[in-house]
């Protein structure tokens, strides 16, 4: 270990000269002094050692946190966020760390995750840090705190490099505080993560301030709107302002026509997506940015440049058919996006905002050249490379030379080239080392039921065998709208305009090789039809809040409601030939539901007298009962639904996805799923584990398998794009491999993303689903 640390701090020591872009203060380097340090029973002191400082952490238990502390006085009242740099050995026994600071009768504090064994920067946005008890203010420091969450009773070392006040050259607006419904608020927050995921992924310091705070934005030589709708005319005024300045604004799905002219662009009509995968990525011709970059849109305000400006990009179909419409524009001021960038082709973004920094502000790259330095695993050049994966990690090596190279001369841009393409020659290397898993199991989710495009299902089924997989699990059908035509429930538009989904989709799995499993929501109206919610309604079939408002869910307290969802499984399976059912939401939407009629009448009956007050009784004195009776409503529809397809179709494999942090889902989502293993239910359960965190997925896998009747059952679910998680390669071969040591029936990937024929699928075929592929 020491030989790795000290070489790491001569690479840090070389890589930390004073920045020529944001400023960074320094409050903890490797010379602080352990003398310096808080010594009593409950903390834990630091050791001097020739490597610097190091915190060795031996958790006595679980639940006992370890706390380190640093009295000292501080002005942070100009910071923006924070960088702390270490180096940890077994990360794997560490829940969550955290920094806080002492101010008077309170702190600031932000939580973080150790997500590998080595070097760590971490950034920490100011915005990040939540306030406990009363403290003074951020320019009245008086200590420094590390506080260390176990995940077991072990042993971990932290060597903490340096902690460094920044005021960063990049700054994120919120637009939450300008969202006029909930679908904004949404979307503004969803944007937000999204944005600090690709900043913090590039290692880049940001702030954020909220879009009714622009008075308080500090100096910044960028600033990121990622979801710029109802801007005022006074946040356009200080935006105009600080353009003057020389300000650089990139702005994404914005519906200011007074900020699209500081940025030379017309707002014209909306453009709406008639199919799936109509506008599907971004295409650039100019060679500074990424060929292409994925990401669908629905619908957008069409953009035309004016004086000054150019097309930066345009709309490309997911059949690769290039339009003319705009995707992005280009100004002397900024950068102009018609859509808002979510989840999905995490590198294509990296590359497009790495690409219009250097343009403009190349001294800002500095501290993502140093992140990929020492953070990125160092290529070990073999003497002689003599298979395509040391070949590999060669190449790897001179990439990182010359990337250094680079650095010392100032082409930042140039460094960080070299060393992102240093990191995918590492994974490939990764990939073609990685062993062959012959499993039951290689299966993907497909959220939008269509495929890669709407019509394209053969195609969708000839790409996933290439890369193999064996089966795949579209979203068909949820308790208010079906892709097929069904009886039953209402069809949906992608029906309509592109025929029966369920037939072209097994028709195209069949001729292919590959599981049909169709994936049913259970329980929410997802766009449900305005007819059938109103009928749902009116027969007092829909779940209710706490306060009596009516959700769109169908509460499995109606018998009608568990009769019409097994109705709608059985005609599925008599429709098409299907080799399994997958059933998701089999759930409550969260802890406030259900307390409608229908939930009221079970409890009732089953509690043997009238509750008058109703839900305060189930709020209160009852409600543990009420959430053992919420479970059990759960288990009673998953019983009966297993008689009624296992009675018709005894080989059909029936599947559920579930909530991955369980035993916390059974409280509040009425999820305790273990049990449906246990008494025979379903044949696969396949929990989302969706964190970008490799000891957490290993945790939670841990503690699924060890339910009784469970192991045997399990087909983990990897969030490559989720809310939750975005992997890249590399991490999506670690978690498989995670899943591949412990056995079980498999692996399902979430989500089918048109990106993952070029970012994701060359990297499994490569070795992991190799023994899938076709001769």
């Amino acid at each position: 270990m020491k030989f790795r640390v000290v070489f790491f701090l001569f690479c840090l020591a070389s890589a930390l000269v004073p920045l020529r872009s944001a400023q960074f203060q320094t409050l903890l380097s490797v010379q602080d002094s352990a003398n310096h340090w808080l010594q009593t029973e409950q903390h834990l002191r630091p050791k001097n050692q020739s490597i610097g400082i190091v915190f060795d952490l031996a958790f006595p238990a679980e639940n006992r946190r370890l706390i380190l502390e640093r009295p000292g006085r501080w002005d942070l009242s100009r910071a923006t966020g924070f960088r702390f740099t270490a180096h940890v050995e077994r990360p794997e026994h560490i829940l969550e760390g955290k920094i806080h600071f002492k101010s008077g009768n309170g702190w600031y504090s932000a939580g973080y995750t150790l997500n590998h064994q080595g070097n760590h920067h971490i950034l920490l946005p100011r915005d990040k840090f939540e306030t406990e008890g009363r403290p003074a203010g951020w320019n009245q420091i008086e200590a420094i705190r590390f506080s260390f969450w176990p995940r077991n009773a072990a042993s971990a070392t932290v060597i903490p490099l340096s902690l460094e006040a920044f005021t960063a050259d990049i700054q994120i607006i919120s637009g939450e505080s300008r969202a006029k419904t909930g679908d904004e608020r949404y979307l503004s927050r969803v944007t937000l993560w999204h944005m600090q995921r690709i900043l913090e992924g590039i290692g880049l310091p940001h702030g954020i301030t909220p879009a009714n705070e622009l008075s308080k934005l500090p100096p910044a030589k960028i600033i990121i709107l990622p979801y710029a709708r109802n801007l005022t005319a006074g946040d356009v005024e200080i935006l105009r302002n600080r353009i003057r300045g020389g300000t650089k604004l990139i702005v994404f799905e914005s519906d200011s026509s007074a900020l699209a002219e500081l940025l030379g662009v017309t707002l014209g009509e909306l453009v709406s997506s008639q199919t799936v995968g109509m506008y599907d990525r971004m295409s650039f011709t100019d060679s500074s940015y990424p060929s292409r970059v994925f990401q669908h849109a629905w619908s957008f305000l069409r953009a035309h440049p004016r004086q000054g400006a150019r097309v930066l990009s345009v709309w490309e179909t997911a059949r690769g058919e290039t339009s003319r419409i705009p995707a992005a524009l280009l100004h002397p001021n900024g950068a102009w996006f018609v859509s808002s960038w979510r989840s999905g082709d995490l590198t294509g973004k990296q590359d497009t905002l790495l690409a219009l920094i250097s343009s403009w502000s190349p001294g800002s790259l500095l501290p993502s050249v140093d992140y990929h330095a020492t953070v990125l695993p160092r290529p070990e050049s073999p003497a002689n490379a003599s298979t395509p994966a040391e070949h590999m990690r060669k190449q790897a090596g001179a990439l990182r030379s010359r990337a250094l190279e680079a650095r010392q001369r100032g082409n930042y841009a140039e460094a960080l080239r070299n060393l992102r393409r240093m990191n995918n020659l590492m994974q490939r290397a990764q990939a073609a080392q990685h062993p062959a898993w012959n499993t039951p199991m290689v299966g993907i989710w497909d959220q939008q039921g269509t495929g890669f495009h709407a019509g394209g299902w053969d195609e969708t089924c000839r790409i996933l065998k290439a890369a193999g997989f064996t089966a795949v699990f579209p979203n068909l059908s949820s308790a208010g709208r079906a892709h097929y035509a069904s009886r039953l429930l209402p069809g949906s538009r992608t029906l309509a305009q592109h025929g029966d989904q369920l037939q072209q989709f097994t028709a195209a799995a069949r001729k292919h090789g590959l599981e049909a499993h169709v994936w049913k929501i259970c329980w929410q109206l997802k766009q449900p039809d305005p007819a059938f919610l109103a009928r749902m309604k009116q027969e007092g079939r829909l779940m209710q809040d706490q306060r009596g408002n009516d959700l769109h869910w169908l509460s499995p307290s109606h018998p009608d409601n568990v009769q019409f969802e097994i109705d709608t499984l059985l005609e599925i399976l008599r429709l098409a030939p299907v080799d399994g059912i997958h059933l998701d939401y089999m759930r409550y939407p969260g802890r406030d539901a259900d307390y409608g009629p229908a939930a009221r009448r079970a409890f009732e009956a089953e509690h043997g007298r009238r509750l008058p007050n109703w839900p305060a009784e189930v709020l209160g004195p009852l409600a543990p009962q009420f959430e053992k009776f919420r479970q059990q409503q759960l288990h009673n529809a998953m019983a009966r639904i297993h008689r009624a397809v296992k009675a018709e179709f005894p080989r059909v494999t029936l599947s559920a996805a579930v909530w991955g942090a369980w035993p916390d889902s059974a409280a509040s989502q009425g999820q305790d799923w273990p049990v449906w293993a246990r008494n025979g239910w379903v044949d696969l359960l396949m929990p989302m584990n969706y964190t970008d965190n490799p000891y957490q997925f290993a945790g939670w896998l841990d503690r699924q398998r060890a339910q009784p009747g469970v192991a045997e059952r399990l087909v983990p679910g990897i969030g490559v794009i989720s809310t939750n998680s975005e992997l890249d390669p590399g991490q999506v071969l670690q978690q498989i491999a995670i899943s591949q040591s412990r056995g079980g029936k498999g692996v399902i990937l979430y989500r089918l993303d048109t990106s993952q024929p070029e970012r994701l699928f060359p990297f499994l075929r490569a070795g992991v689903f190799s023994k899938y592929l076709n001769p």
